[in-house]
Parts: C-alpha cells; sequence; structure tokens
C-alpha cells in the first residue's frame, strides 16, 4: 500500500488492479491458474418472473461447465426469502442476476446479498437494452463491474458463456 501511496503522483491507484496487473490470469494469492485457493463450484442466479426463457438460458451455461446452481426456485416460498434460504445464497462463489421489465422487491434484496457476500466481479447483471425497469435502478446496477445488456436471446446466452468461461480460466471448478 506504501508503494502505492507513494508512486500515485496524486491520481488513485486501486491495489486490486495493480495485483490484478501483474498477475494477469493467474491468482495473486496462489500464483496458479486455475487458482488453488477458491474453489468455484456453485453459482446463484436470479431473475425476474417475466423472462424464464433467460433464465433457461443461463442454468444451461452454468450447468455446461459443472457449476451447482441455486435459484430462488428451490425455495419454499418464490416471493420472499426466508432464514433458511439466505445461507444457500451465502455460500455461492458467483452470482447472475438478469432484470427483465417485471422488478422485483425480491431480486433486489437477492442482489444485495450477493454484493455483501462475494467480490463485485463475481457477480453478472445482464438486462435488455429497452427495459422498462426504473432509471435509478439502472445507474446502480450500471456502476457493477460487470454489467451488460443484451438485445436478444442469443446475445445474452453468449455474454453469460464468454463471462462464466473468462471466471473458470482464473479459478478451479469442483
Amino acid at each position: 500500500m506504501a508503494i502505492c501511496n507513494r508512486y500515485s503522483n496524486g491520481k488513485d491507484i486501486i491495489l486490486s488492479m495493480v495485483l490484478g496487473e501483474k498477475y494477469k490470469d493467474s491468482c495473486y494469492k496462489c500464483g496458479k491458474n486455475p487458482c488453488m485457493c477458491i474453489n468455484f463450484k456453485e453459482i446463484y442466479i436470479s431473475t425476474t418472473s417475466d423472462i424464464q426463457e433467460e433464465y433457461g438460458l443461463a442454468v444451461k451455461s452454468a450447468e455446461k461447465l459443472g457449476l451447482h446452481v441455486i435459484s430462488r426456485s428451490q425455495f419454499q416460498n418464490d416471493e420472499t426469502i426466508e432464514k433458511d434460504d439466505i445461507w444457500k445464497i451465502r455460500s455461492v462463489d458467483s452470482g447472475i442476476v438478469i432484470v427483465g421489465d417485471l422488478f422485483k422487491l425480491v431480486v433486489y434484496s437477492e442482489f444485495i446479498m450477493l454484493r455483501q457476500t462475494i467480490s463485485e466481479r463475481m457477480i453478472f447483471i445482464y438486462t435488455r437494452k429497452d427495459s422498462s425497469i426504473p432509471q435509478t435502478l439502472i445507474s446502480q446496477l450500471e456502476s457493477m463491474p460487470n454489467f451488460n445488456y443484451y438485445r436478444n436471446q442469443d446475445h445474452l446466452s453468449k455474454m453469460i458463456d464468454r463471462d462464466l468461461q473468462n471466471v473458470k480460466k482464473v479459478f478451479t471448478i469442483i
């Protein structure tokens, strides 16, 4: 940190960005590719009820890589998050949030829980370019490093495959 402070020349130097540049395509901690520190095995997929086909695409992409998918459909109540469900969300290594037109508070709650549990770089957010969700919410989601607009289901499928493949390059999938 002292080196970052010493050579920043008044610019913000973020330590994680410096480590990322130094250890490209390998873990900064163990130096291995794939990483042996973190096991990439579970992913949480959160979607709004109006885009079930997109949910199916995300599940298929994750299962292709051998990931165990956890989603609200496995919970007792599809409209709220129960106490026992919180532990399931907190156990995942990554998350996908796909937002349609019918944005619900439960999806936002899942997003907040994911954000508190795992690195923002492991949360992938997708929404249609023509979505009618409020602009205040879009601006908050756009601040995330892995926020993407998609045009159609084929475009979404390719983006999810790309993003999960990039994660797979760095972390071990068991």
